[in-house]
C-alpha cells in the first residue's frame, strides 16, 4: 500500500487544518461503476456536507446532486442504488438507476433511519425508522437504561420497520417501543431476521428473532440452555446478513468470560447454531482509535457461501472470509486498515488508511494499488510515518508501540479508549497536530487493548489501574532511554477509558508536567448508577455492585486518588455524553480546585461521547485548540 511521501516544504499543522480533510467511505460497485461517499467539514455551516461520488479516470466525480446524500445501498442486481438525502431538515429516500443515471425521490421519512435494505426481489425497500417524541416539557421514565449515548433518553423513542414499494407506498411491518437495532431479509423465504433490545434489557443484551411476514409472528432464537442469544454488532454497522441459501449469519457475544469479549460470526440454519469461529481469536470490526473516519460503511458482506468481514489483528484492520465449515481466509492484510469494501467478481475495491494517510480508494487485483486520493492537500502537511516498535514489559509480555519523534518541545503520551480499543495503522489527526508543533508523541497498546486476543484484553478486568498502568509507565521509561527523550517534560492525554487512565496516572505519580483528561470517568460509584452502560459494564469490569463491593469501587475511582494530583490538568467533557456523564468532570474539577491544583474545565454543549470523531466541526477544532494550547503552555 502506498503512503504519502514527505515533501521538502513542510506545513505546520494548525487545528483549523481539520477543515481540509475529506472523509471517504462506503464503497459500492454497481454495474461496473465504482461509487463511494465523501463527507467534508464545512466552516460556514458548522456541519458536514456529504455526497456520493463515482471514480472516473482517476478522479472523483459527483454522482448524486444533493449536498447531503449518504447511506448508499445497492440492490442484488447491481442496477439500482438507494440512498438518503437530507434537505431543509427533511430526510428522503432516493432511488437511482445505474445505467441511465436517472433518480427519483421514493418517499419522505419523518424520523431517523437506522438501516435501508432492498427486498429480495428488488421491488422495494425495507426501512428501520427511529421516531422521537417532540415538544414535551416532561419525561416519564419506567425502564433502564434511561438513556443511551448518541441516542438520548430511550423512553422518548418508538421504532418502526416499514416496507416501501417502487411507487412509494409504505406498509408497516413491525412497530413498538422495544429498540429494533438491525434486520436482514431472507432471500429464500418470506422472513426477516431482527435484532431487538427489550425495554428491560441493557445495552449489552438483545434478542435475535425471525419475523414471519405471513402472520407477523416473531420466533426468537434460543441457545441450548434456553437463554436468549446475545448478539453484538461491528462498530455500529450491520450485524446480520443472509447467505444465498437462506443461512443467517450474525455476530454473537455470549459474554462467557467478560462483557467485552470479541464477538463471533455464527451461522444459523434449520434451528441450529453453528459456532465455527470459536477456534479463531480475532476481533471482527475495527477497534482502532482514530479521528479520520466518519462515513458509515458496510463492514460485513456476503458473497456466495462466504461472509466477508473486516477484523482487527495487531493494530491493523484486514479483510477476511469465513464459511459455515469454519474455513477462515485472509483476503487483504498489511500495514493498513480497511474501512469499506466491495467486489467486482474477484477484484476487491476498498477504502483504507494508515498512520499517516487518511482513507482513500484502493484496488486489489493480485496486488494493492492506489486508485484515487481525495486528500491531495495532505502532501503539504508532510505527515511522517510513526515508527513502530515493541518492548518487553516487566512481566515478559510483548507490547506494541509507536513514536512520532518531535523537535524538542517535550513528549506527550496518548492513551486510547475502551479499554478494548487499540492504536495502529489509522490516521490520528490530533497526534500529528501535536507532533507538527514540535512534540514527540508516543503511544502503545497496553494490556486490555483489542486485537491481541481475548486473554490480552481480559488482563485488566477487575484490575483497572494495575497492569495497564505499569505497561504505560514502562513505555515511558523505555522510550526515554531508546529515543533520548527529555524526562523532565512529559505530558499525557487520553479519552474515555484513556481519560480514566490519565486521571489515575496523575493521582499516582508526579512524573508528568501536564495532562489532558478527555470524556473521562472518575467516580465508579456514581458511574454505576448514572452511566448509560454503568450497571452492566461496571459490574463486569470492577466487580459486583457498590452495595456489595464498595471498597473496591472506591479504590478503583480516580477521584479517591486525585487529591494527590499536582499535575496541571485540562478536563474536557460533553454535556450530552451519557457514556461518561458530564458530572464525572464536575466532581474532578471541584476537588482539584479545592486542593489548589491547576486545572481548567471545558464543556461542549450538545455533544455526546463521540465529539472527537463526529462532533460539530467548530467544536472539534476548539477541542484541538484547547489541547494544543495546554501542552504548549506547560511543556514547550
Amino acid at each position: 500500500m502506498e503512503t504519502v511521501k514527505s515533501t521538502s516544504e513542510a506545513k505546520v499543522l494548525k487545528p483549523g487544518n481539520f477543515y481540509d480533510l475529506k472523509f471517504v467511505g462506503n464503497i459500492v460497485v454497481a454495474g461496473k461503476r465504482i461509487l463511494f461517499e465523501v463527507a467534508k467539514p464545512e466552516r460556514e455551516t458548522n456541519d458536514y456536507s456529504t455526497g456520493i461520488y463515482e471514480l472516473i479516470d482517476g478522479r472523483g466525480v459527483r454522482f448524486t446532486r444533493g449536498e447531503r446524500d449518504y447511506g448508499m445501498v445497492r440492490d442484488k442486481t447491481g442496477k439500482l442504488i438507494a440512498y438518503e438525502s437530507k434537505e431543509g431538515g427533511k430526510v428522503s429516500i432516493n432511488i437511482k438507476d445505474i445505467s441511465s443515471s436517472r433518480d427519483h425521490r421514493l418517499v419522505e421519512i419523518d424520523g431517523r433511519i437506522g438501516k435501508i435494505a432492498w427486498d429480495k426481489d428488488s421491488e422495494g425497500l425495507y426501512l428501520l425508522v427511529q421516531k422521537e417524541k417532540k415538544n414535551e416539557d416532561y419525561r416519564i421514565i419506567e425502564n433502564i437504561p434511561l438513556f443511551s449515548d448518541d441516542k438520548g433518553f430511550m423512553e422518548g423513542f418508538s421504532y418502526e420497520l416499514i416496507h416501501v414499494d417502487s411507487k412509494g407506498k409504505s406498509s408497516l411491518i413491525l412497530k413498538g417501543k422495544e429498540e429494533i437495532r438491525d434486520f436482514a431479509v431472507n432471500p429464500m423465504k418470506n422472513e426477516i431476521a431482527i435484532e431487538i433490545r427489550s425495554l428491560d434489557y441493557d445495552d449489552y443484551h438483545a434478542r435475535i428473532g425471525i419475523l414471519s411476514k405471513a402472520n407477523g409472528h416473531i420466533t426468537y432464537l434460543k441457545s441450548g440452555n434456553g437463554d436468549y442469544l446475545t448478539p453484538g454488532g461491528i462498530g455500529g454497522t450491520s450485524s446480520m446478513e443472509y447467505l444465498e441459501d437462506g443461512t443467517l449469519v450474525f455476530l454473537l457475544n455470549k459474554h462467557e468470560h467478560f462483557i467485552e469479549e470479541a464477538p463471533e460470526i455464527v451461522f444459523w440454519k434449520d434451528g441450529k447454531l453453528n459456532e465455527v469461529m470459536k477456534k479463531y481469536d480475532i476481533s471482527p470490526g475495527s477497534a482502532l482509535s482514530m479521528d479520520s473516519s466518519m462515513v458509515d460503511s458496510t463492514k460485513m458482506r456476503v458473497k456466495g457461501n462466504q461472509v466477508y468481514f473486516i477484523a482487527t489483528v495487531h493494530g491493523r484492520v484486514g479483510l477476511y472470509s469465513l464459511n459455515a465449515e469454519g474455513e477462515l481466509n485472509t483476503v487483504l492484510a498489511g500495514e493498513f486498515s480497511v474501512e469499506s469494501f466491495d467486489f467486482d467478481e474477484d477484484v476487491v475495491y476498498f477504502v483504507a488508511q494508515n498512520s499517516n494517510t487518511p482513507p482513500e480508494i484502493y484496488v486489489h487485483d493480485g496486488k494493492v494499488k492506489l486508485l484515487l486520493t481525495m486528500n491531495e492537500q495532505l502532501k503539504r502537511w508532510n505527515l511522517r510515518k510513526p515508527e513502530n516498535f515493541h518492548f518487553k514489559a516487566s512481566d515478559g509480555e510483548d507490547i506494541e508501540a509507536w513514536i512520532l519523534k518531535g523537535k524538542g518541545k517535550g513528549t506527550i503520551v496518548r492513551i486510547h479508549g475502551g479499554p478494548r480499543g487499540a492504536f495502529g495503522e489509522a490516521l490520528v489527526f490530533e497526534a500529528h497536530l501535536l507532533n507538527s508543533m514540535g512534540f514527540s508523541v508516543i503511544y502503545c497498546n497496553p494490556r486490555g487493548s483489542d486485537s491481541y486476543g481475548d486473554l490480552f484484553a481480559a488482563a485488566v478486568v477487575k484490575r483497572y489501574g494495575e497492569r495497564d498502568f505499569k505497561d504505560i509507565m514502562e513505555l515511558v521509561e523505555y522510550s526515554i532511554k531508546r529515543y533520548k527523550l527529555d524526562a523532565s517534560r512529559l505530558g499525557v492525554t487520553g479519552g474515555s477509558y484513556g481519560g480514566f487512565m490519565v486521571n489515575w496516572i496523575v493521582g499516582h505519580t508526579d512524573k508528568f508536567k501536564a495532562a489532558v483528561s478527555d470524556r473521562s470517568f472518575a467516580d465508579a460509584v456514581s458511574d454505576y448508577f448514572s452511566g448509560d452502560i454503568g450497571p452492566t459494564f461496571d459490574a463486569d469490569q470492577i466487580g459486583g455492585t457498590p452495595y456489595d463491593n464498595l471498597e473496591t469501587y472506591w479504590e478503583k475511582s480516580p477521584i479517591k486518588h486525585i487529591r494527590n494530583c499536582k499535575t496541571p490538568i485540562l478536563l474536557i467533557q460533553n454535556d450530552a455524553d451519557y457514556r461518561c456523564p458530564v458530572w464525572q468532570a464536575y466532581e474532578l474539577f471541584t476537588q482539584l480546585k479545592m486542593q489548589g491544583t491547576t486545572t481548567r474545565l471545558v464543556i461542549f454543549k450538545g455533544e455526546n461521547h463521540n465529539l472527537p470523531y463526529s462532533g460539530k466541526p467548530r467544536n472539534r477544532v476548539k477541542r484541538l485548540e484547547e489541547i494544543a494550547a495546554w501542552f504548549d503552555k506547560f511543556l514547550a
